[in-house]
């Protein structure tokens, strides 16, 4: 076993951003650093994401700086999402060639024009093999070429994984309810007292709870700072109570549907109340409300008696007359309840069985609760505090949303309704089966239109009908999925035990006839049939549970819930285009075109190529979203994500200023170590080594995700994950105290369940990681957290509309986090009628906290007028360039060309003005300190 690690880790002092800065400044400046790593002027350049179309213009940009001797001059190279392939061809071709050569590649000359003077003979396999694997996903453009059927079997059989996994589960749930229909008409035929007691303890232990939490604040030493979290006591007395709660109105409706009288010893000691009201449960209600409250008001004055004796007495004790009012009012009201119910509980259990009590009587029971409690808060008045009245009302509301959907909804769902789907064809009228096949055919149809829809709804134009009709597709049509996939399921474990039941019954030792068929097609008979089949087959149910319980056990265990996502499909495609390019010459493996020596360790980028000057430009910062869809911060609740940063020194999560204090996701001693000085190697950071290149651009990359940082709902992350549209991927987070390492093998349903719930957050063993769109699709994030003075943006996402979406997210998170106002005057790029516009490019200024001041050079694909004639006669071709959808990642050479090109010619004339500026700018920072 591995030793465990020290707790001195604790007390280590956390990086910030500066710390992590200069690591990098060493690494990337070496022996030329002689001064202060705070006092350097970094340099950075972004490439937004925005898939292939991104990487095809980034690279005609770093062409064009290339060719200009310009490219050498960055410190940072910042990349998201499609940014991060051409970034990653770029970090290959060094790190395999050296820079010499890599720039004289990429600065060969073509078409544009003479190049510069080179050192190093260019090379222009790299860029042929980028023109070959243009359409990197399958290359061949043939339905049967072996990438194509590769990828449909790889989605055919992770789908099929993923699906037995999750399927095998709901299945056992869908049963479930079944199984507690066995189990408690049994109990309430025999001792229809015992769910009584038991609902009467759960309540007993709920009031203790709540009691408990609603005095927490009163018995607080003062002085605690108010901003800090209850302690986990407190957390989870407030969940107990809820789960108590609910617990106690399902047995409090099965006791009183089949209660008649009380026990002897009970029935003497309310015997003074009359005999309807008795005979009605009345009795019951009184004496167990009665009591519920009385444990309440002992455990406030004791409270309130031991813990703030020089505080003024809490309510309770300066209004005793109000509790006792309270007390007696909301037992009488509870009494009159319980009667009303018992009623007609005992009506519907006398009817159907316990059918209808199991699925509304909780909701019903739990209604009782929340009205009783109002009646209390209500007489008691003064006597409750401020802050007691939302503690009940939020448990309160909590208890009923709940009961209404964990237990009514669903059960109603799981019970009646594959009664719905088989009424057709039970009562054989043509107009019914017609509608019950139009059902089936409306429910495929929204739900593959919405598995379509889900990620490319934000791509359509706002305030578009289009975009209305697709967002309302969108959010409707995974609803009705999740509710047709429960029905369809529960029909299945219902018409599975009718079939398998007598062969698993005799398998389980018993003995039982085949039940009666029922008489008639409604809603009664089909319960009626229902009853007699749970009762006639009880060991088969169970078994059917169990088999589905182990089945899901067994896959959850064994099946990887990264290597059985799309994400390694997606990963080795990518590495044969991009990083396969520099590893000159290639010994792929036949029948895949794979070589495994295409990738390389993320840690190991920087490890070697420098240039003359012993320094190592370009230090790659690959951004991937850190997703908390179940985040606690409340300004977080729209983001839903954080910035997770991939570079060869320092993979984590560090808290912008906005945001102090908190604590960072990430190998924290490797990032200090990095900072003891000069002359020390830097630390190896755990998460760098457990990464390769190609994997840190895929999880960059992974746009189609469950869980998509502000993009995220529940219906939609349920069904992606269903389908296993999974791009994104799960990493070790260091820093939790179970310290989980990169080779560690999870408990994989585990994740796989937080995907399909929306359960991501900072706090787990594994932290999950996807597109860095999802959170900042510039890349230019991390360049203004590092005070970047001269930022090269590249914009390359889709946006035909010229919303500038995502310029407008970058300098709204840059302002909130950092305090740092960025200011850039963009109208120039708008289209104007004829589709050209003024510029491709825009200059702005950076303003920091400080006080300090950077230029923002902003570029993106437009259309002049002034570009090369081929470029223009795509075009006019193709009407929707330079911003054809990101869902298109299958380029032309036509496509491909036409966008290098554009990327080429936008950054020169962008450089032109101030080319000669930069020249002798980039001259003066040849020793780079």
């Amino acid at each position: 076993m591995p030793r465990p690690r020290s707790r001195r880790r604790k007390d280590s002092r956390l990086p910030d951003i500066r710390a992590v800065r200069d690591a990098e400044l060493r690494t990337i400046l070496g022996p030329a650093l002689r001064r202060d790593p705070q006092s350097v002027e970094a340099w950075g350049l972004a490439l937004s994401g925005g898939g292939i179309r991104s990487a095809t213009f980034g690279l005609g940009v770093l062409q064009a700086l290339a060719r200009n001797g310009l490219l050498e001059c960055f410190h940072y190279l910042s990349t998201v999402s499609g940014g991060g392939y051409v970034g990653a061809f770029l970090q290959a071709l060094v790190r395999r060639h050296g820079f010499r050569r890599a720039f004289a590649t990429l600065g060969a000359p073509d078409d544009a024009g003479p190049a510069r003077a080179q050192d190093a003979p260019a090379d222009t396999r790299p860029l042929r093999h980028l023109r070959e694997y243009s359409n990197y996903l399958a290359p061949r453009k043939s339905p049967f070429s072996g990438d194509t059927l590769g990828m449909v079997g790889t989605y055919v059989r992770n789908v099929l994984l993923v699906q037995v996994q999750l399927c095998a589960l709901i299945l056992a749930l869908c049963l479930l309810p079944l199984l507690v229909y066995a189990g408690a008409d049994v109990l309430t035929r025999r001792w229809p007292v015992v769910p009584l007691v038991a609902s009467g303890i759960a309540g007993m232990a709920a009031m203790l709870m709540l009691a408990y939490v609603s005095t927490w604040a009163d018995r607080r030493p003062q002085g605690d700072a108010e901003t800090e979290p209850p302690p986990r006591p407190v957390v989870l007395a407030a969940l107990g109570t809820i789960l108590s709660l609910a617990l106690g109105s399902m047995l409090g409706a099965l006791g009183l549907a089949r209660y008649q009288h009380l026990p002897a010893p009970l029935a003497g000691a309310v015997g003074w109340l009359p005999p309807e009201w008795s005979a009605a449960g009345a009795d019951l209600g009184v004496a167990t409300a009665a009591l519920y409250l009385l444990i309440w008001h002992g455990w406030l004055a004791w409270s309130g008696l031991a813990g703030r004796r020089q505080a003024p007495p809490p309510p309770l004790l300066r209004h005793p007359w109000r509790f006792v009012l309270g007390t007696a009012g909301a037992a009488v009201f509870a009494g009159l309840l319980v009667a009303l119910l018992r009623g007609w509980l005992a009506t519907w259990a006398g009817s159907d069985g316990l059918w209808h009590v199991l699925v509304a009587g909780p909701l019903l029971m739990a209604l009782a609760v929340a009205l009783t409690a109002i009646v209390h808060l209500g007489l008691a008045g003064p006597a409750m505090s401020d802050l007691q009245r939302e503690i009940w009302a939020r448990v309160g509301g909590k208890t009923c949303a709940l009961v209404a959907l964990g237990m009514t909804l669903s059960l109603g769902l799981t019970i009646y309704g594959p009664w719905l789907l088989r009424a057709g064809a039970e009562q054989g009228r043509q107009a019914l089966s017609a509608a019950g096949w139009a059902g089936v055919a409306t429910w495929l149809a929204t739900t593959g239109l919405g598995l379509l829809a889900a990620h490319g709804a934000r791509l359509a134009k706002a305030g578009t009908r289009r975009s209305r009709w697709i967002d309302l597709l969108v959010r409707v049509a995974p609803w009705i999925f999740v509710f047709g996939l429960l029905v369809a399921l529960s029909l299945a474990g219902h018409v599975l035990l009718q079939l398998a039941g007598p062969a698993l019954e005799h398998l389980a030792g018993g003995t039982a006839a085949a039940p009666a068929p029922p008489t008639g097609n409604g809603l009664p008979a089909y319960l009626d049939g229902l009853r007699a089949t749970v009762e006639a087959y009880p060991r088969a149910l169970a078994l059917l549970v169990l088999a589905a319980l182990g089945t899901w056990l067994l896959f959850a265990w064994a099946v990887d819930v990264n290597e059985f996502s799309l994400n390694a499909f997606y990963r080795n495609r990518l590495v044969r285009c991009y990083l396969g390019a520099s590893n000159v010459p290639r010994n792929p493996e036949p029948t895949t075109n794979f070589d495994p020596d295409d990738d390389l360790p993320l840690a190991d980028v920087v490890e070697r190529e420098r240039m003359d000057d012993g320094t190592r430009p370009l230090y790659p910062l690959i951004g991937t979203a850190l997703n908390l869809v179940a985040a606690r911060q409340l300004d977080w609740q729209d983001r839903k994500a954080a910035s997770f940063c991939l570079s060869p020194g320092w993979c984590g999560w560090l808290p912008p200023d906005s945001r102090a204090g908190e604590r960072p996701i990430g190998d924290t001693e490797a990032a200090i170590a990095a900072t003891a000085g000069p002359g020390r190697r830097p630390g190896r950071d755990a998460l760098a080594s457990s990464l390769t290149l190609g994997g840190a651009i895929a999880i960059s990359g992974a746009a189609v995700n469950p869980n998509m940082g502000y993009h995220s709902s529940p219906a939609v992350t349920f069904l992606l994950t269903l389908f296993d549209a999974r791009l994104g991927w799960w990493l070790p987070n260091p820093l939790h105290p179970g310290h989980p390492s990169g080779d560690a093998v999870p408990f994989f349903g585990r994740w796989l369940l937080a995907e399909l719930l929306g359960r991501t957050h900072a706090g787990g063993k594994f932290v999950h990681l996807s597109d860095g769109g999802h959170f900042e699709n510039l890349g230019i994030y991390e360049l203004v957290r590092r005070r970047c003075r001269f930022i090269l943006c590249v914009d390359a996402a889709a946006d035909p509309a010229r919303a500038f979406a995502d310029l407008g997210n970058a300098v709204h998170k840059c302002r909130v986090d950092f305090g740092a106002d960025i200011d850039l005057d963009v109208s120039g790029l708008v289209p104007r009628d004829d589709g050209t516009a003024e510029r491709s490019c825009a200059v702005g200024r950076i303003t920091y906290a400080d006080g300090a001041t950077g230029t923002l050079l902003y570029l993106k694909p437009t259309l002049t007028g002034e570009e090369p004639a081929d470029v223009l006669h795509y075009a006019r071709s193709h009407p929707a360039f330079p911003h054809e959808p990101t869902s298109d990642q299958y380029f032309d050479e036509a496509q491909f060309e036409s966008y290098r090109r554009l990327g080429e010619d936008v950054a020169r004339r962008a450089l032109e003005p101030a080319l000669e500026r930069l020249r002798t700018a980039a001259t003066g920072r040849r020793g780079w300190g």
